[in-house]
């Protein structure tokens, strides 16, 4: 027989956070108007839409001011109470400092990991094609086909040298950035 598994009350918090703005933009309420009910500032209703976590009587303020309706009432109530259980004293997570104590309590509950690493291929290797497409990015000007000119030649006056310093990944030679007019020719 299986157990299940009970997610920790930090990913109970986010999921609660996410179902008061979603039911706060369903109401076509602000922050702003959020906040007044409370009696407290924007940034605290920011806090608790972003997973920090709502005390009761504040979740019942707000649920009335959204006028949700008797499901989504009992599901907000289930969320927060789950949200204020505690962990065990010995727990592992407790030995982490906040950052990482949130990580190491969403973990258990992860089903996949997305990592996303940026990389830029240094000046002299670049086309020109793949240098005008990160100058369009990052800062469109007339004056570009000056600036390619220049990191094409080494001649940035920087008194480097043209030699290349470190070396890239080959997945540099075959990563697109910006598009398929700008992929290496081969």
């Amino acid at each position: 027989m299986t157990q299940h598994q009970q997610l920790p009350p930090a990913v109970m918090k986010i999921v609660l956070g996410a179902e008061l703005e979603r039911q706060r933009l369903r109401a076509e309420v602000t922050q702003e108007q959020s906040a007044q009910r409370l009696r407290c500032g924007q940034s605290k209703i920011a806090h608790i839409e972003g997973g920090s976590g709502i005390k009761a009587m504040e979740l019942d303020a707000l649920l009335d001011l959204y006028g949700a309706d008797d499901n989504d009432t009992a599901y907000a109530r289930a969320l927060q109470a789950e949200s204020n259980r505690r962990t065990k004293r010995g727990a592992f997570s407790t030995r982490f400092k906040q950052q990482m104590r949130l990580l190491v309590d969403m973990e258990p509950s992860c089903n996949e990991l997305l990592s996303h690493q940026a990389m830029v291929i240094p000046g002299l290797l670049q086309t020109e094609d793949y240098m005008r497409a990160q100058f369009r990015a990052w800062r469109p000007s007339p004056t570009q086909a000056t600036s390619i000119a220049t990191r094409r030649t080494g001649s940035g006056g920087s008194g480097c040298s043209t030699t290349p310093a470190r070396s890239s990944g080959s997945s540099s030679t075959r990563r697109r950035y910006g598009g398929h007019r700008s992929a290496p020719r081969r």
